[in-house]
């Protein structure tokens, strides 16, 4: 018996009129609603796929690695995530240790339902062709062998070391415009998860030690199930000046999806008072050292790039005469710096400092530059 989908009534008027059976309609949202019950209830299987961060490697003893973490999160069974790692492994094309030669290695297989490659500090100093390449063969590898499945990738390779901060960001930047060309899933924020810098490092400065891999697991677990990395930091921003002592010193860091803030505040007091034991000379735009970072959520490249801009500090030259003077303060590699603004008879001024005075500031720029 065929299902009656409408009526048709004759009217007082002589006209036929056509009503629709609700039941249908009612049917019809029904169906719907089960299809997107069964797709969200799907058996999930993934693929997890690293370099040494995946292995767990750490010059001070091996780590969890990210990859047991969040399976562990997820309470995935041995026979719902396969793990594939290799210290050393790249996107760049042209290199034998490339993540196409772990994804041959694998089986085909129409069940599994999502791929997460994160990964990135080996590719610091590879070209944006090579690594394109590299993730357009690798996707196409992929599609061929799982069907079925999407693909992930995130950035998370990231250092401590200035040196390497403006590489590693060209890098990141690198795989999110191939991601982006290919239409592949980019896991936008969690290049931000190795960003507390003092805590979540090795010794080598670039590996990261068991909070580090902590806070990729953490970061990926909530891409995984709300859809968003959401990496949020908060910490004291500490340094010990070259000589001397420092007083009223209460700063801090912020840290929010991308965005980092920092803030000078001089505690209860208006400023920050550093007192050096010896007269110390800038001249020039040459940074002068003033501190060591001790705890930072930014670090500074080895450029000049992550800075409290136009602070007007109060300076002691060391005879008893104060002035004030437009300063730059600089954050740069692992260390506070001071460039002088200001500039007399076509040159750049020169200062003595025995002591300054540094009033409340703020910056607020992209973490990928600090």
């Amino acid at each position: 018996m065929a299902d009656i989908s409408s009526i048709q009534i004759k009217g007082t008027n002589g006209q036929v009129e056509t009503y629709n059976i609700k039941d249908e309609e009612a049917r019809n949202n029904i169906t719907n609603i089960n299809n997107t019950i069964n797709e969200l209830q799907k058996q999930k299987k993934y693929i997890f796929m690293g370099d040494s961060y995946g292995d767990g490697y750490s010059p001070d003893g091996n780590v969890t690695s990210w990859i047991t973490l969040v399976a562990n999160k997820l309470n995935l069974k041995s026979n719902e995530y396969i793990s594939s790692h290799q210290g050393g492994y790249k996107f760049a094309y042209s290199s034998s240790d490339n993540f196409i030669s772990l994804l041959q290695n694998l089986t085909s297989d129409e069940i599994l339902t999502d791929m997460f490659v994160c990964a990135g500090f080996n590719d610091m100093t590879s070209s944006e062709v090579d690594i394109d390449l590299g993730i357009q063969n690798f996707n196409n590898l992929f599609k061929t062998k799982f069907p079925n499945a999407k693909l992930h990738i995130g950035f998370i390779g990231w250092s401590n070391l200035g040196n390497n901060i403006r590489r590693l960001s060209t890098a990141y930047n690198y795989y999110k415009k191939s991601c982006e060309k290919y239409n592949i899933d980019f896991i936008y924020d969690i290049v931000y998860a190795l960003h507390n810098y003092f805590k979540y490092f090795s010794s080598d400065g670039y590996h990261p030690n068991q909070n580090g891999q902590n806070s990729i697991a953490n970061a990926l677990y909530n891409y995984i199930t709300k859809n968003t990395a959401n990496i949020f930091e908060k910490e004291p921003f500490y340094f010990t000046p070259v000589s001397g002592a420092i007083q009223n010193s209460n700063c801090y860091m912020i840290l929010n999806n991308g965005i980092i803030t920092g803030v000078l505040n001089g505690a209860t007091s208006s400023n920050i008072s550093f007192t050096f034991e010896t007269v110390l000379s800038q001249s020039g735009n040459t940074p002068l050292k003033i501190a060591d970072l001790t705890n930072s959520l930014a670090v500074g490249t080895d450029y000049n790039d992550c800075c409290f801009q136009g602070v007007p500090c109060i300076i002691n030259d060391g005879t008893g005469t104060y002035s004030t003077h437009i300063i730059d303060l600089i954050i740069k590699n692992q260390g506070l710096y001071l460039v002088n603004c200001g500039a007399e008879a076509g040159n750049y001024k020169s200062i003595s400092i025995k002591q300054i005075q540094i009033p409340i500031a703020i910056f607020s720029m992209s973490a990928l530059l600090c």
